[in-house]
């Protein structure tokens, strides 16, 4: 039973600003009261916010925040079966806030109503559950019921019990998966403020936590499929880039014979054999022999460029001697120009040893030369002179090729696109100057391949200059082996 003083006080309106909480209950059934003697003289008034803003709100400011900032109350179960329990822990807990939310109360009497409860409100951030109820171990099978049968792991179980010699303590916390045990005889109106509060705060760490698992779970498989995505494409630009060359290799092999059989009949025509060949006759064989030519070296760049791009372009490094790879790749240039033949210079820096040889690929580097001369004689006037000059850095770790002409230059701003594929400045060009724009980004590829790197310096209508760089090391092998 209730006395009359906590009968008064249940059902007394709520009129003053310092209410006097009562003193403990006692009797039968009740002997369990949450409400202590320490209390009785205790106003519940604000106090100052913490920084999780949990507080006791002063009867007199029940709508302290307006409707607007009004956030979903904690939900907060009371299973007990003495009614009595039921307003004791409400009206001592009725003005409190934690976080700005306010808290809502579950009423159940018995294990069986809780378990249904907790069917209908899985959001229930705390349990205050007694033990005996219509069982004597109801409420320990009740905890059963939420943590393994419902699998509600996040709810903050706090057993109170009045009958401790029934659910042992140190037995419980070890056997049932609880977070805290209380009798209720110790449960003073601060002690039960203070363990609602942090019931409902690691409730909260916990929430989030699962909050932030569910997100991250998100997020891996979005990345999980996005890389199975990448994986797919990656494969399927694989199997496109093999078809690719496969492609180029056998067309690089069916244009290459015909065209070798046009330029071996041209010339046989050109020399007479088949007769004699007028003035006119032998500028078309020239026209057919120099299209050929030109022809043939477009399809040997597309089919480079396509053996790099898969990562099958074989090096073979020889020791290869300098100065003869220049005479060469000039001497090579030279044999796709037609009469007149340009000037083309060649100077060697004195510091260099005439008969230096360098551990290079000297077919790739012939061709990179080649390519660069060539261009140098395309964009410059008929009468101008380019050149090849040679020198080394000041340590003496790398030479310099430095390719120049007096030709139409190059605007900065487009440094970097002439080293793309398929890139042709100047279309009025290359109406009258054959090529599919890919030279330089061959020769930029080439170069990366044997180590080396070039640039451009260049001034509008009055010439370029395309500057290599590769490693001067005459006597070492290759960075790995021939390959």
């Amino acid at each position: 039973m209730i006395n009359s003083t906590q009968h008064e006080l249940l059902n007394t309106q709520s009129t003053r600003t310092a209410p006097i909480l009562p003193a403990p209950l006692r009797g039968s059934g009740v002997d369990d009261l949450v409400l202590q003697h320490e209390d009785v003289a205790r106003p519940m008034v604000a106090k100052p916010t913490t920084s999780d803003d949990e507080l006791f709100l002063s009867e007199d400011s029940p709508d302290a925040y307006s409707p607007s900032e009004q956030r979903e109350p904690w939900k907060i179960m009371l299973v007990d079966d003495e009614d009595e329990v039921h307003q004791v822990t409400q009206l001592a807990l009725r003005r409190v806030r934690f976080q700005n939310r306010r808290l809502s109360f579950i009423s159940a009497y018995s294990a069986a109503e809780a378990m249904q409860l907790m069917q209908e409100h899985p959001d229930t951030a705390v349990i205050l559950l007694d033990v005996v109820m219509e069982t004597n171990h109801a409420g320990l099978d009740f905890v059963k019921h939420v943590r393994e049968v419902i699998g509600n792991k996040r709810v903050r179980i706090i057993l109170r019990t009045g009958q401790p010699g029934l659910a042992p303590e140190e037995s419980v916390i070890v056997d049932y998966d609880i977070n805290d045990y209380k009798t209720k005889t110790e449960l003073t109106r601060t002690r039960l403020f203070t363990t609602v509060v942090a019931a409902l705060r690691t409730y909260n760490h916990v929430t989030t936590i699962e909050a932030n698992k569910r997100e991250l779970g998100l997020l891996y498989e979005g990345l999980k499929s996005a890389n199975i995505e990448l994986e797919r494409a990656k494969n399927e630009a694989e199997q496109a880039n093999k078809a690719k060359s496969a492609f180029l290799s056998n067309m690089g092999h069916e244009l290459r014979t015909p065209l070798a059989v046009i330029q071996s009949k041209s010339d046989v025509f050109r020399r007479g054999i088949y007769g004699p060949v007028t003035e006119r006759q032998a500028q078309a064989l020239q026209i057919i022999r120099s299209n050929g030519r030109t022809l043939l070296a477009m399809i040997n760049d597309l089919f480079d460029m396509s053996k790099i791009e898969a990562g099958e372009l074989e090096l073979a490094y020889t020791l290869v001697p300098l100065k003869s790879l220049c005479q060469a790749s000039i001497a090579e240039t030279l044999a796709f120009v037609e009469e007149p033949k340009p000037l083309i210079s060649l100077n060697i820096d004195d510091a260099l040893d005439e008969s230096l040889s360098i551990n290079t690929d000297g077919q790739r580097l012939r061709q990179v030369l080649v390519h660069l001369v060539h261009n140098a004689i395309k964009f410059s006037p008929a009468d101008s002179e380019s050149g090849l000059i040679v020198t080394q850095d000041a340590n003496r770790q790398h030479l310099i090729f430095t390719i120049w002409d007096h030709g139409i230059g190059i605007a900065q701003e487009d440094y970097g696109r002439i080293f793309e594929p398929f890139v042709q400045l100047d279309t009025s060009l290359t109406r009258s100057h054959a090529g599919a724009g890919l030279g330089l980004s061959l020769v930029k590829q080439l170069l990366a391949l044997l180590g080396g790197s070039i640039r451009v310096e260049s001034m509008i209508g009055q010439g370029s200059r395309f500057i290599v760089t590769l490693p001067n090391h005459p006597h070492l092998e290759s960075p790995g082996g021939s390959q």
